[in-house]
């Protein structure tokens, strides 16, 4: 009974510890996103918007609406809060195609 219950306890473990990887566009859409909020924020703003695009381009290629939604809602948010202007066009266009995010 104690073999069974060892046995059965460690395939549990074995189990639980399996996860999928995150995939690499999404990674890669991370880095680049975070960059671009750094870079932002410090005032290297020559410097921001390939990294914003770099990250466009990576979510767009895992075809997730709402990852890329929350990209464009995240550049919203960084220009809004240094009260610079913003196109809103790219986000109204996603924003119709899922409202929900």
């Amino acid at each position: 009974m104690k073999k069974l219950l060892c046995l059965l306890s460690a395939l549990m473990i074995c189990a639980c510890g399996s996860s999928t990887p995150v995939p690499e566009w999404k990674s890669k859409a991370y880095e680049q996103l975070d960059i671009y909020k750094t870079s932002f924020l410090t005032g290297k703003e020559e410097s921001t918007e390939p990294h914003f695009e770099k990250a466009r381009r990576e979510i767009a290629s895992g075809n997730d609406l709402g990852l890329l939604t929350i990209a464009y809602l995240t550049q919203y948010a960084l220009h809004t809060a240094s009260l610079e202007t913003f196109d809103s066009s790219e986000f109204a266009k996603l924003y119709r195609l899922e409202p929900n995010p």
